[in-house]
């Protein structure tokens, strides 16, 4: 058998990590935001016209070279401003100087070389699908590179593949609901963009070639291109702060850089408390020099007239509703005939419930009574744990005993309630006269009598000798059972075809009742719509089947 692999106690959770990565990015504002936003706009704004100009414009062979080269450089450009964005993140975490522009520089061309085969390697990941996540996380990783180590490529390239394999369900887990998020993006994004045209026409009156052609306007490359760049624009930076997490904890497994992060903010904010104290100290011993400087002779107040003054005061409607409520005994004599009842019963019950514990207490010491004693030593109980734990156990099976004899009572007496109330409903029903019904017509169903009015009727066609409607009239009955046992649902618009298949959903245990009805739903459907005749026999043998299936929908 495969077991699930063990989550360790060091990994967190993929929605937690997803959140910590929200909290983080809105922690760091727009100045964490500004250097991404300053290297990814202009790309992707290059990247929409080189795009357009490709598929629409006749010179697009002569500007291919240059373009490219521009939309490189771009590119170069945008990863730089990537990696400060990162390793500004990086930094707040570790609680240090994020690293200086030249070593940025530095670590340029390990990072322009692993991010130009992103564009190779991201694509046939994709089409292979299983090996998506760990690629995806190997490049955001290699943003995330430690500068205290050495930063050539393959340092680079080592760091990122480590952190990339570290808790892959993990990874997985948070691309799967960061997924789903940048769906949600793209989404919203793709329809406010098509509603933007048609609300600046409705609020400003300008018509534009977008509402004139909206069809081909919106489904273009141009304009999907263009959804894609801002849904990445929006989304991109929580993908980063997500593995800029992931590897701050993935280092730190080693290195313990977060316990150490953590004392370095808990010192700094020891040193912010103690300066805030001191000029709290200061402010309020100047503060009280003063006013000792200028404090008045104090005046003296009386402690009776100030006890009477507050009194007074509270006696006010103002503040009289706030005080609880005083609960005056009241007299038996001002006490009414329905009070006094209540407070009889009420005696009465506890005097009975205190005599039912009372007998049960009895009963139980009686039991106890009968259980042999060992009253043995300190010594010997040791070697006779096991005789004693016998009598415990014989003690709660006793009361299980107990507990389902009284549940048995109960249910006992609630069947028995039940059984009453069938048969007075039964005797109702046949003291009732029988509405004139006539057996022949096709719009008659089951529900429109009870069971024992249709057996009723079908005894009395059996005697008059009209066995066909004495056919329906036991099939009628079998039915109108079936439905007070909540096994089928009557219905005009229903057929036995329909009766028989919800019959199976509901009582697919009952084989035998669902033999029954299915060679009763033939015989009768063999007489009453064909042209085989009926004879006493035949309704005899069918009343029995019936009888049958009525026995079975009443114990059900």
């Amino acid at each position: 058998m495969i077991r699930g692999r063990k989550k360790t106690a060091d990994e967190k959770p993929a929605l937690d990590l997803v959140e910590e990565s929200v909290q983080l990015l809105r922690q760091g504002g727009l100045s964490l935001a500004l250097p991404y936003l300053i290297g990814t706009v202009p790309f992707i704004i290059a990247l929409l016209f080189f795009i357009s100009d490709m598929g629409a414009s006749p010179f697009a062979k002569q500007h291919l070279v240059p373009y490219s080269f521009v939309l490189t450089a771009l590119f170069l450009w945008m990863k730089t401003c990537h990696l400060i964005f990162v390793q500004s993140m990086l930094a707040g975490l570790y609680d240090q100087e994020p690293p200086g522009f030249k070593k940025i520089l530095k670590a340029l061309p390990s990072q322009a070389f692993i991010h130009a085969t992103g564009f190779i390697v991201l694509p046939i990941a994709a089409i292979i699908a299983l090996p998506i996540g760990w690629t995806i996380a190997f490049f955001q990783n290699a943003l995330c590179i430690d500068f205290n180590q050495p930063i050539g490529l393959k340092s680079a390239w080592r760091q990122a593949w480590t952190q990339a394999m570290l808790w892959p369900g993990q990874n997985h887990a948070a691309l799967f609901v960061l997924s789903a998020f940048s769906f949600t993006i793209w989404l919203n994004l793709f329809f406010f963009l098509i509603f933007l045209p048609s609300m600046a026409k409705i609020l400003i009156g300008v018509e534009s070639q977008y509402i004139l052609s909206a069809y081909s306007t919106i489904f273009n490359a141009t304009y999907m291109s263009a959804v894609l760049g801002l849904t990445y624009i929006c989304f991109d930076p929580f993908l980063k702060a997500m593995y800029a997490l992931r590897c701050y904890y993935g280092a730190s497994l080693s290195t313990g850089d977060d316990i150490k992060a953590r004392l370095r903010r808990l010192k700094h904010a020891k040193t912010a408390l103690a300066a805030t104290a001191l000029c709290a100290l200061c402010l309020f011993s100047g503060g009280r020099a003063l006013a000792e400087e200028a404090e008045a002779p104090r005046q003296t107040f009386d402690r009776p007239q100030l006890e009477e003054s507050i009194h007074d005061v509270m006696e006010q409607p103002v503040f009289s509703w706030r005080l609880p409520k005083e609960m005056a005994p009241e007299s038996e004599e001002e006490q009414g005939f329905l009070a006094k009842a209540a407070k009889w019963i009420m005696e009465k019950l506890e005097i009975a419930i205190e005599g039912i514990a009372d007998g049960v207490r009895a009963v139980w010491r009686w039991i106890e009574d009968l259980l042999p004693k060992m009253e043995l030593e300190p010594r010997e109980r040791k070697k006779t744990d096991s005789n004693i734990d016998w009598l415990n156990a014989l003690k709660i099976v006793l009361w299980v005993l107990l507990i389902i004899g009284a549940v048995a009572l109960v249910l006992w007496f609630v069947k028995t309630l039940k059984q009453k109330n069938r048969a007075l409903e039964s005797h109702a029903e046949e003291a009732e006269p029988l509405p004139e019904l006539d057996i022949m017509d096709e719009e008659i169903t089951a529900d429109r009598l009870s069971t024992n009015a249709w057996l009723d009727m079908a005894r009395d066609l059996m005697a008059q000798g009209a066995h066909l409607e004495a056919l329906r009239a036991y099939y009628l009955a079998a039915l109108a059972q079936l439905a007070q046992a909540d096994m089928i649902s009557i219905a005009k618009y229903k057929s036995n075809r329909e009766y028989n298949t919800e019959l199976h959903r509901k009582a697919r245990d009952k084989k035998e009742l669902l033999d029954l009805f299915g060679k009763a739903i033939k015989v009768f459907e063999k007489h009453w719509y064909g042209l085989y005749p009926v004879d006493r026999d035949i309704v005899g043998n069918f009343a029995s089947s019936q009888e049958r299936i009525m026995t079975i929908a009443k114990n059900f």
